[in-house]
């Protein structure tokens, strides 16, 4: 899981999109060879809430709620080297590429 900061460069949804595309490309989609990592990708974007869960030893930094859960249900849909996206990531990415195009 991969979640951006409110810091990070925007629009967060096509920061999203550019990290995922590369991460396909760094285990090897797109270079004309099998990839050394069957991958396939969901993305989401919302609001999250952050925090450290555990206690003691056991614990980690980490983003809960809806947002990754349906992150986690897209990608459960996403064969390798495919990349599903919810509406409110598809919109915003598409409507900035229209944006680049003219």
């Amino acid at each position: 899981m991969v979640f951006f900061v409110p810091t990070a460069k925007l629009p967060m949804e096509v920061t999203a999109m550019d990290s995922v595309t590369k991460i396909l490309e760094g285990v090897g989609y797109g270079s004309g060879e099998e990839p050394w990592l069957p991958v396939g990708i969901g993305v989401n974007h919302s609001m999250a809430y952050v925090g450290k869960v555990g206690t003691g030893a056991v614990n980690v930094f980490t983003a809960l709620g809806d947002t990754g859960n349906v992150a986690a249900r897209l990608q459960a849909h996403a064969a390798a080297d495919r990349i599903v996206v919810s509406e409110s990531v598809y919109a915003p990415v598409v409507d900035t590429s229209a944006e680049r195009r003219s």
